[in-house]
């Protein structure tokens, strides 16, 4: 996954955003000069120079340019370097100085760049759901059981950042809900997960919660069949639990083994995330 960004007029490059480890902003530079001065219109166009995807396009003596991999969608490039443009002509009547109008727009374009992934951590209270949360996030796991009374929302680009596991995930933002498994909440579990890309299901590998949450992954298939489902057979150092591949063969799923008070397990699950959230998005469930 390549996504480097170029603003540039004739005086030179006023915005780079680079979200890959590769360094190609001077190459890029290069090409979108030659582009400024032998393109004549404004529309929005692709090629592609040395494996690289350029999807680029003219707007008030600018030139927008999007560096990405060449298995990137053309549709989805030519969509965000359109939806660049719009913002830009709509800041550019709204900032008359130049240095308010680029730093609007450099902020602005986070917004289209960046992929939302939504993440839902589901299952039945007392499994580990938000232990698991707080693992992944590098803090430190409760020690006693507090049932989760809302969905609590948390953004997870700090935990996936400097780590090796996860650096090929770049430009994809990862919002993780963690939904209050209570009696009460189930009732909003359909609710909450709309719009959701990936679902961690957990369970605490006891045989009678395997077989409840077999029940909600039907459930969950029924509600959107779309969804990537994960499951955590968490609670592995517990006598009476069972082996991820037995939670495995009733779910239908592959489950993950995890004790999520050992924190060794962090670099496991965000390596298992970064695999889902590559595969979802090849898969082209999100597009921004």
């Amino acid at each position: 996954m390549l996504l480097i960004l170029l603003l540039m007029n004739e005086n030179g490059v006023k915005i780079a955003k680079n979200y890959t480890e590769h360094q190609l902003l001077f190459p890029l530079a290069k090409i979108g000069e030659a582009l400024l001065e032998l393109e004549t219109d404004n529309e929005t166009k692709s090629t592609t120079i040395a494996n690289i995807k350029i999807t680029y396009t003219k707007v008030d003596g600018h030139l927008i340019l999007l560096g990405a991999s060449r298995e990137e969608s053309d549709f989805h490039l030519q969509k965000r370097v359109d939806e660049l443009k719009e913002k830009f002509l709509e800041l550019k009547k709204k900032c008359t100085d130049p240095k308010e109008f680029y730093a609007a727009f450099r902020n602005a374009v986070d917004e289209v760049i960046v992929t939302p992934v939504k993440i839902s951590l589901v299952g039945y209270g007392g499994v580990g759901k938000t232990t698991i949360l707080k693992l992944i996030r590098g803090e430190t796991p409760p020690k006693e059981y507090k049932p989760t009374l809302a969905p609590e929302v948390a953004t997870l680009e700090s935990a996936m950042e400097g780590t090796v596991e996860t650096a090929s995930v770049g430009n994809v933002r990862v919002v993780v809900w963690d939904f209050a498994g209570q009696e009460q909440f189930r009732a909003l579990w359909n609710l909450w997960m709309r719009g959701s890309d990936i679902v961690i299901l957990v369970t605490d590998s006891t045989y009678e919660n395997v077989m409840k949450t077999k029940f909600l992954l039907d459930l969950i298939r029924e509600w959107a069949p779309h969804i990537k489902v994960i499951a955590f057979a968490n609670k592995q150092d517990l006598p009476e639990a069972m082996k991820p591949e037995e939670v495995s063969e009733i779910l239908g799923i592959k489950a993950h083994g995890t004790i999520a008070i050992d924190p060794s397990y962090r670099f496991i699950i965000l390596d298992i995330l970064k695999k889902t959230i590559e595969s979802v998005l090849r898969e082209g469930i999100k597009c921004a």
